[in-house]
């Protein structure tokens, strides 16, 4: 394990996030925001955001391979905008 991402990823799956509303900040290159999406299951959403054109490009190719997964929106944007992409669903 090299960071607390590390760490995250092997103890978060342990749980039940189903239904949730959880952010991507970074999507990057999209693993982290199918991981997100998996835990948050089709009851949940997950937001990921990304700055640069290419990672939400990268994420979109990633979660179109797994197409079960339709509960991501993707925001070409700064996460220090997030507060007006979380807001209530219920």
């Amino acid at each position: 394990m090299n960071n607390v991402l590390d760490v995250c990823k092997i103890f978060a799956p342990q749980f039940s996030y189903s239904g949730i509303t959880v952010l991507d900040a970074t999507a990057g290159n999209g693993h982290d925001t199918l991981l997100l999406s998996r835990l948050a299951g089709k009851e949940g959403r997950v937001i990921a955001m990304d700055v640069q054109e290419a990672a939400i490009d990268s994420t979109r190719s990633l979660l179109a391979a797994e197409a079960e997964f339709d509960n991501v929106e993707l925001v070409l944007g700064s996460h220090a905008n997030a507060a007006s992409y979380l807001h209530e669903q219920n």
